[in-house]
């Protein structure tokens, strides 16, 4: 066999992780199964890994051995709270469950527009995201429930509220508009009914798509 000259064999190892497989249920407190549920993994601030329930409730994925936190996070305009479970080691196949439990505490968003063009053009639910965190983790991201919207006539400003469903803490929240810069709120209390009025600013695009879902941690 001919080789060039100063030619040299080299050789390489590749490490192979083995994953395993992490399933549940998750379920509402009366053990109704939950369908399109975001069950994610996340480890050192990462996101992981991620599945939506079926209709059974049911999910599944496949992590490599370590220490985790997982969450749950219901489906746009439910009206239960998210659920976090933290330091779930894998090392071989588990099972975890989630019951996702009616929200203690509700907080209502009024979105004030900078004028009737931007609440005729954005307003729409779909162009409006809220994700919200507690002790760095996502723990809401959704559109929330629509609530009332029109001229505002103290202010004669538009609005549009949005209602949040979540567990009693205190959170930093973040709002998306496609084409506006976000806004960011830390320190909310949410203890019962709770309310904020964020101001949004002037649309620097006309046109656009509202980013993707959060794949990443807060850190505060």
């Amino acid at each position: 066999m001919l080789r060039p000259r100063n030619h040299r064999d080299t050789t390489s190892d590749i490490q192979l992780t083995r994953a395993h497989t992490i399933s549940g249920t998750v379920r509402d407190n009366l053990e109704k199964p939950l369908r399109g549920v975001r069950v994610r993994a996340y480890q050192d601030g990462n996101l992981t890994a991620s599945a939506l329930t079926d209709t059974d409730g049911t999910y599944d994925f496949d992590l490599p051995a370590g220490a985790y936190e997982m969450e749950a996070l219901p489906a746009a305009g439910s009206t239960l709270a998210p659920a976090v479970a933290r330091n779930i080691v894998i090392g071989e196949p588990r099972t975890l469950d989630f019951t996702l439990i009616a929200s203690a505490g509700i907080l209502s968003v009024k979105l004030n527009f900078p004028r009737q063009e931007v609440y005729s053009r954005f307003s729409s639910k779909s162009l409006v995201r809220f994700e919200l965190f507690q002790a760095g983790a996502a723990v809401f991201a959704g559109n929330g429930v629509s609530g009332p919207a029109g001229s505002d006539p103290a202010t004669g400003r538009f609005y549009r509220t949005y209602n949040l469903y979540l567990r009693e803490g205190s959170y930093t929240l973040s709002a998306f508009v496609a084409g506006c810069r976000p806004i960011h709120v830390s320190g909310l209390e949410i203890s019962g009914e709770s309310s904020v009025t964020l101001d949004l600013p002037e649309p620097y695009l006309w046109t656009g798509v509202l980013r993707a879902p959060i794949i990443r941690r807060w850190h505060t």
